[in-house]
C-alpha cells in the first residue's frame, strides 16, 4: 500500500497502463465520478490491485495489492 502526490491525470493513467503490461486485467473494472478515478483488477497469481486517484486540492495516488 501506498501514496503517490503531486502529479497529473496522463500520469495516472501511464501507470495504469503499465499495470495492465505487467498482468493485472482480470476481472479489470475502471470507475471514475466527479473528482475521482479507480482502476481494479488481478493478476493471475491471485493478487488484487486497487488504483484510485484524486483530483480534490492536490492530485493523488493511492495503490493496494490485495490476495484473493
Amino acid at each position: 500500500e501506498f501514496f503517490l502526490y503531486s502529479f497529473d491525470k496522463q500520469t495516472f493513467d501511464e501507470y495504469v497502463e503499465k499495470c495492465k503490461e505487467e498482468g493485472f486485467t482480470v476481472d479489470a473494472e475502471d470507475s471514475k465520478g466527479e473528482t475521482w478515478y479507480r482502476y481494479e483488477a488481478f493478476n493471475h497469481e491471485g493478487y488484487k490491485l486497487r488504483a484510485s486517484v484524486d483530483n480534490v486540492g492536490e492530485l493523488s495516488i493511492y495503490v493496494r495489492i490485495f490476495t484473493r
